[in-house]
């Protein structure tokens, strides 16, 4: 019986994670002074690719697709990769660009406190038996370090100046913690199985846990901007 913070959990979360994004979007074009015009279309687009992705996920999800275990390559782990490419490419590109110049250094930390309510749920998938154990802050996963430093971290954005590298420090952090995760991610997989016939990750092959996905793009994209942004200050320093 999966809990109702489970069920209920992980498609919340993806959709307020989704709709901060185009909301920092439509603030950071703000900030640059960009006309209402093409502020509206700009942000339109992005809705369009974000819900455009996510109705795909599920109806993969829905359809089976991601449940075929047997297919090589895996549809699942081509779906699990494309997460990070696409959050890697939308950083890396102009809205990634727009995103680091517009919006405040706080907030660029303090979104990642997300992570913190999705570890809650997340450890609650495995006590529903939902989800590898191994995946939680229970067994080897502790990106709920990421969440709970980014609230503090930000707290002392907001409060007053905090030194660049500090930042950095915690952006580094939350980089390598989040890679961990999704090395954990891809060696539980129904292809690999590195923890064993009962650690196996096969629960996001399922609607709505596919979103986990939008999840972990999220917060890929919010260390790529954030890195964006710490270079921008650190060459404006200069």
């Amino acid at each position: 019986m999966v809990s109702p913070l489970v069920s209920w959990g992980i498609p919340l979360l993806a959709a307020a994670v989704a709709n901060a994004f185009l909301l920092g979007l439509d603030q950071a074009e703000r900030e640059l002074g960009t006309p209402k015009a093409e502020r509206s279309r700009r942000v339109a687009i992005a809705a369009l690719g974000v819900f455009g992705w996510m109705g795909l996920l599920a109806a993969l999800a829905l359809g089976g697709t991601l449940a075929d275990f047997g297919v090589t390559p895996s549809p699942l782990l081509l779906v699990m990769a494309s997460a990070p490419a696409l959050a890697l490419g939308v950083g890396l590109s102009s809205i990634g660009e727009r995103l680091a110049r517009g919006l405040p250094l706080v907030t660029l930390v303090a979104i990642h406190g997300f992570r913190v309510p999705l570890a809650l749920v997340l450890y609650q998938a495995t006590r529903d038996g939902l989800m590898p154990r191994v995946l939680s802050y229970a067994g080897y996963d502790y990106e709920i370090v990421s969440g709970v430093t980014a609230a503090l971290l930000g707290g002392l954005l907001a409060l007053g100046h905090v030194p660049l590298w500090l930042v950095a420090a915690w952006n580094t952090l939350g980089i390598l913690l989040l890679l961990g995760s999704g090395v954990l991610a891809v060696a539980a997989s129904p292809s690999i199985q590195a923890f064993g016939e009962y650690q196996v990750n096969a629960w996001i092959a399922r609607f709505p846990y596919v979103w986990m996905l939008v999840l972990t793009g999220a917060a890929v994209l919010g260390h790529v901007v954030l890195t964006r942004r710490l270079l921008l200050d650190a060459q404006g320093s200069r």
